[in-house]
């Protein structure tokens, strides 16, 4: 009995090690980092989409590092209708911001704006660093063309570009795998002689999870409080219309004969017009059951 208890504890002891670095074994099978320098702010917006593999139990938890002085941090994750925010804290390290969360799934996504653009008249530079927090097993840029912009120069070199569907320049190009503590570089250098954004802040919408309407397309939730005043417009005039039209019909309802004359309306004088007598044709008056002249019964 007790050997088999020294066996159980050697065997939990062997495994527990295993069991935590398993946890600890995080890795990224896809990451996009996506630079796009005077977006819609004066700033490099910089956009991370990781992936891990699908099949490895999610960790319980995760620490990423940007610039401390990063503006606009989102942290997110694919929900139902786009993307759900995911909490997260941060610690100053340096001269770097530690991220630490719990992952919902295994899609990551964050993003923030990068103050370090230099600038000097129209001499544009800006450098990029990856500290490597996670081994990546497939990393990919793209590098968005500022709006007249020239002379652009990226190292390392992501292509000559491709014109996207928006009539943007986009350069690409798949780096490889990097190991974790590995730090990767890019440098970005340009020419721009103005300040001018590619998209204006203007027209940034907010964040929905319905589906965006463009333009020419009739959007209900627009127009339905006027269509709803409209119809209770409509609803209050027809009360209106029937209320008068049933008044007046009350009006001008024929009154109520007396008996023995209803085959014709009575005059002021009391005479029933239209009732005759069928024997000898003399004209019957008001309350007359018999003819006054033949004395035949009047067919009433």
């Amino acid at each position: 009995m007790v050997r088999w208890f020294l066996f159980l504890v050697m065997v939990v002891s062997l495994r527990m090690p295993q069991s935590v670095h398993a946890q600890g074994q995080v890795e990224f099978e896809y990451l996009l980092v996506s630079i796009y320098p005077e977006y819609d702010r004066p700033e490099v917006l910089v956009i991370f989409q990781a992936t891990m593999p699908a099949s490895a139990p999610l960790p319980e938890q995760m620490s990423l590092r940007i610039p401390k002085d990063a503006l606009d941090l989102q942290l997110a994750y694919p929900g139902t209708n786009g993307l759900d925010t995911l909490p997260y804290t941060t610690a100053a390290e340096g001269d770097w911001l530690r991220i630490n969360f719990r992952p919902a799934t295994n899609e990551i996504h964050w993003e923030y704006y990068d103050p370090h653009l230099l600038k000097a008249k129209q001499q544009r530079n800006f450098e990029f660093t990856w500290l490597g927090d996670y081994p990546v097993k497939s990393l990919a840029f793209e590098v968005l063309q500022p709006v007249n912009a020239t002379q652009v120069k990226i190292t390392p070199n992501l292509g000559s570009g491709r014109l996207g569907d928006n009539g943007l320049t986009f350069y690409s190009a798949m780096i490889g795998s990097l190991q974790a503590g590995t730090t990767f570089n890019l440098n970005l250098n340009y020419q721009k002689p103005d300040d001018s954004l590619v998209v204006s802040p203007d027209t940034i919408t907010t964040k929905q999870p319905a589906a965006q309407a463009s333009t020419g397309q009739f959007v209900f939730n627009d127009f339905s409080p006027w269509l709803l005043g409209l119809l209770g417009v409509a609803l209050i005039g027809g009360g209106v219309v029937w209320y008068w039209q049933s008044g007046r019909a009350r009006n001008t309802k024929p009154r109520h004969h007396r008996r023995g004359a209803t085959l014709g309306e009575e005059n002021q004088e009391g005479v029933t017009e239209g009732v005759y007598c069928h024997q000898c044709g003399k004209r019957a008056t008001g309350g007359d059951v018999f003819c006054r002249s033949c004395g035949t019964k009047l067919r009433l």
